[in-house]
């Protein structure tokens, strides 16, 4: 993984996306490799300001559900599918407009 605020190990990483507690590796978490966010892989987040991963291209299910954060910068155009319930109560991260213009594939209650 490349995190360009800080490098923190492998386990770190493993542990904060297990926990959904993202304190031990700060208040950002930046990355520009992951192209693929695992189903849950912010479900109800804590402890984040800003999530960037410009290259994702997948958000599979549940994967930002009722997550609190602030500011999601994404490469939106970039994204071909997002899972059901991927934004579920998680609206407060979205911007006000969504330039969805590869997505080929929405789930059920994808932004309910």
């Amino acid at each position: 993984m490349s995190n360009s605020i800080d490098t923190y190990s492998d386990a770190q990483l493993m542990k904060a996306l297990l926990t959904h507690d993202f304190a031990e590796v700060g208040r950002e978490f930046i990355d520009d490799v992951i192209t693929n966010i695992k189903p849950g892989g912010f479900y109800k987040a804590t402890n984040l300001d800003k999530v960037s991963l410009p290259a994702v291209t997948t958000i599979q299910t549940h994967a930002f559900e009722e997550a609190s954060i602030p500011t999601l910068d994404l490469l939106w155009s970039a994204i071909t599918s997002i899972g059901g319930k991927a934004f579920y109560l998680g609206g407060d991260c979205l911007p006000e407009t969504l330039e969805l213009t590869n997505v080929t594939a929405v789930g059920n209650s994808a932004f309910a």
